[in-house]
């Protein structure tokens, strides 16, 4: 806080302040009088945003031109004019799956481009059960619907004619997979990008392990390994973020795969700036992390599948 407006004594339990206490040493509270014109705390509140926008875009700066610099920067603690990097995850992981989930709303199924303007009520079987007749079958969105139904009710009546063991475990998982199958595919990408965002708290920690293995000799913490994990899935969710948008204003997929070589690329060179090792370990060695990352990462989407199929 720029200003402060002290008080002398705590108004919460009477302490005595010598004058340069900021905080309460008995109890705590700030030593900062709110009771003021609402037009100073508007200006406080000001001051506050564009002090962490300025750490903000400074972080960003960083953290996009110079790879491996920030984790070295925090491990150095030299922290005050960077965004912590929890929050900056939080914030970063925010924008990127909401804009997964708007992209994921809006994209048209290629693969039922032409069925869009061909399949009519005639053409495709309504379940007996649907709650809706009036249904416009020409709607890409109602077909998907209605064809996820009509899949869920066969698993379903396969399930009743007893055509698979009568194990009771089996059987609710059998359920539960029918029960996904009903579900539109837009809603089936949102439940497994829901857990993807979820575990990724646990994979994140995951990667910090590898890298821990990998740098055992270096005989760092393993808080340094995590903040490395941190920073570089932090620039992952940042790169691809924009690679959609992009993708999606210019209606191409290229930009993502270069996104993805763009990461591999970072991810080699904050290995080589962060560890300092010379260039033939760091490739050797980062060739092998880069493995078990893609390992990690395929066990991770398919336990987001499970757990969207299960839960």
């Amino acid at each position: 806080m720029a200003n402060r407006r002290k008080f002398n004594t705590c108004p919460n339990c009477a302490y005595q302040f010598h004058g340069v206490d900021n905080f309460c040493p008995n109890c705590g509270q700030e030593n900062h009088n709110l009771n003021v014109p609402f037009k100073h705390l508007f200006l406080e509140l000001l001051e506050g945003t564009l002090h962490f926008d300025t750490k903000f875009f400074h972080t960003i700066k960083l953290l996009l031109l110079q790879p491996g610099r920030l984790t070295e920067r925090f491990v150095q603690n030299k922290r005050a004019a960077y965004v912590p990097p929890i929050r900056l995850y939080v914030f970063i992981s925010f924008i990127f799956f909401l804009i997964i989930a708007t992209d994921v709303l809006h994209e048209p199924d290629k693969g039922e481009s032409g069925l869009k303007t061909s399949v009519t009520t005639s053409t495709v079987k309504r379940p007996a059960n649907d709650p809706d007749p009036n249904l416009d079958l020409s709607d890409r969105s109602q077909y998907s619907r209605i064809a996820a139904m009509d899949k869920a009710q066969q698993l379903d009546s396969v399930l009743k004619a007893n055509y698979f063991p009568t194990s009771p475990f089996a059987r609710r998982s059998l359920s539960k997979v029918a029960k996904f199958l009903s579900y539109s595919k837009e809603e089936q990408t949102h439940r497994f990008y829901k857990n993807v965002s979820l575990l990724m708290f646990v994979f994140m920690p995951i990667f910090g392990l590898i890298l821990k293995l990998a740098y055992f000799r270096q005989k760092r913490h393993f808080i340094q390994h995590l903040i490395f994990s941190i920073h570089f899935h932090c620039f992952i969710f940042l790169i691809f973020t924009v690679a959609i948008v992009l993708d999606a204003l210019f209606h191409t997929d290229i930009i993502e795969s270069i996104a993805m070589l763009g990461s591999i690329i970072y991810l080699f060179l904050a290995l080589y700036y962060f560890y300092r090792q010379s260039r033939v370990r760091i490739l050797f060695k980062g060739t092998g992390i880069l493995i078990l990352y893609s390992l990690a990462l395929i066990m991770l989407a398919a336990t987001a599948g499970i757990l969207s199929i299960l839960l």
